[in-house]
């Protein structure tokens, strides 16, 4: 296969194995979102965390917050925020506003179970003041409720003015954007709010408001809800019959999206409404489907309910006999479950100190991770210092021998041009002296010696100081390059020079 064919597969390969775990980690993250049990997301979530070194910093983001949310609805708050943390981190880093705005408005949530009040409200603060400033329809609506968040943390402290405040510039807020399920998701709070102040016509006002725009929004959970909340009112105020629409309206809503719940609910208030107006059969009926509901879907506190309601049916007609019977069922269940809630307590205590032994054991393999990143960095560094300090050392190397190299090419030349002027100079000489030999004759030569030379001697280097070759001299004079070198070693020892250059030089200067 050519090269370019084989590298061309890889990358294929590796493209469709990055989309492929892409896609997976994707289905994992929105199938941990739509769950409803929080310990199954976290199964979907921890299922692809193999996956997050090849994930880009978008998806680390959803996954950090989705394990935030989980470990927040399971009340192991201290889980939830350092995965909180670690999504914040990623986030702030790429400036994504939009995943601050998640991480911020569930640290406000976290921080609001656990009580710290003021750090709550510091967050839903941070996280409105960038979803505010938003374009997108997803951002203002998650201001609504943020907004919603932030008027509960004054609800819990007993602050009812705040919170009655923040829900008015949650009104305002959806107002101004148009968005009718935000309105009436905040009127609903709002009517709330005045319930607990005793203001019912406030609230009954508010609720009102509320149905109109859930109706047209077609929230049937929302406007159960506060149809619920209206009938209560209504009940409260001894308004019978408007409490008696608002607990059937609710009845039909639960049935239409078959929430068991919420019809026995809506029926055991019924029940209770006709046994205020004196309507015995009617609540009698209703109150014995109410049990039968309640008993084959496990409702321990509507099956109560229920022998209450039958109790004091019976006992106003003065069937004391049957009002007997249901009384102690009443009680019975009444005890049972009490005892559950004290097992139920005890099973909390359990699972709370489990949860903090898990904590613990997260907290230490947490700093077991930071201390092995930390070496991991240090040998990353002594390993980085150690390659520079080579390469350096070799860039070092590869200079000096380079410099040494260009020094002696530059002694070379610089002989070579000592040579071509010295030649020159001959030449000029000879130019400027034709009748006269430069060396003149053997014996004036001689006289200038200590060792006198050989006529073959003289001629030879003659023969040299007008640029012939060795080769060039034994071909003339009939002898071998060996002889002329003999020579011409002699010849250079008796005139103290070591070489033809030298030779030149020791003749010139002479002449």
């Amino acid at each position: 296969m050519p090269t370019t064919l084989r590298i061309c597969t890889c990358l294929c390969s590796l493209f469709l194995s990055f989309f492929a775990t892409s896609q997976n980690f994707q289905e994992a993250l929105q199938k941990a979102h739509d769950a409803q049990n929080p310990n199954t997301s976290l199964e979907f979530l921890r299922s692809v965390e193999s996956e997050l070194p090849v994930v880009d910093d978008s998806s680390r983001v959803q996954f950090y917050l989705g394990l935030g949310i989980a470990y927040g609805q399971l009340g192991v708050n201290d889980s939830s925020l350092i995965y909180l943390d670690q999504a914040e981190e990623i986030a702030q880093k790429n400036s994504s506003d939009r995943p601050l705005i998640d991480v911020w408005n569930t640290k406000g949530l976290v921080y609001m179970a656990t009580g710290n009040f003021d750090q709550s409200l510091d967050y839903y603060q941070k996280a409105l003041k960038i979803a505010e400033l938003r374009d997108d329809q997803e951002s203002k609506t998650l201001a609504i409720r943020i907004i919603g968040n932030a008027a509960g943390v004054f609800y819990q402290i007993g602050d009812l003015s705040s919170a009655i405040d923040y829900m008015n510039r949650a009104i305002e807020f959806s107002k101004k954007i148009g968005l009718s399920h935000g309105l009436g998701v905040s009127y609903l709070r709002m009517a709330i709010l005045y319930k607990d102040l005793d203001s019912l016509s406030q609230s009954i006002k508010h609720l009102e408001t509320s149905n109109q725009l859930l109706e047209e929004e077609q929230d049937t959970i929302m406007l159960l809800y506060s149809k619920n909340t209206l009938g209560g009112i209504y009940q409260k105020r001894r308004q019978y019959l408007k409490a008696l629409q608002e607990f059937k309206e609710s009845e039909n809503l639960a049935v239409s999206i078959s929430n068991t719940e919420d019809i026995v609910f809506a029926k055991a208030s019924i029940a209770d409404l006709y046994l205020n107006i004196g309507q015995h059969q009617l609540a009698e009926q209703n109150a014995r489907e109410v049990l039968t509901l309640a008993t084959t879907n496990q409702l321990t506190d509507r099956i109560s309910q229920a022998h209450d309601i039958l109790y004091r049916i019976y006992h106003d007609q003065g069937h004391y006999q049957e009002a007997l019977t249901h009384r102690n069922d009443y009680i019975t269940i009444k005890d049972s479950i009490s005892n559950v809630e004290v097992k139920s307590k005890i099973a909390e205590l359990e699972a709370k100190y489990e949860a903090q032994k898990k904590e613990a054991e997260i907290e230490r393999l947490t700093l077991e991770n930071s201390l092995h990143e930390a070496n991991l960095a240090r040998n990353r560094t002594a390993l980085i210092a150690t390659i520079a300090g080579g390469l350096l050392l070799i860039i070092l190397l590869v200079v000096f021998f380079v410099l040494r190299h260009k020094k002696h090419q530059a002694e070379k030349e610089a002989q070579e041009l000592q040579l071509e002027a010295l030649k020159k100079r001959l030449f000029e000489i000879q130019t400027d002296k034709p009748s006269v030999n430069l060396l003149g004759d053997l014996d004036g030569l001689n006289k200038k010696l200590h060792n006198d030379l050989t006529e073959r001697e003289f001629e030879i280097l003659k023969l040299s100081l007008e640029s012939k070759t060795n080769g060039e001299i034994a071909e003339e004079l009939y002898i071998s390059v060996s002889t002329v070198k003999f020579h011409l070693r002699n010849t250079y020892s008796k005139l103290g020079v070591n070489n033809r250059k030298e030779a030149l030089d020791y003749v010139a200067k002479k002449a």
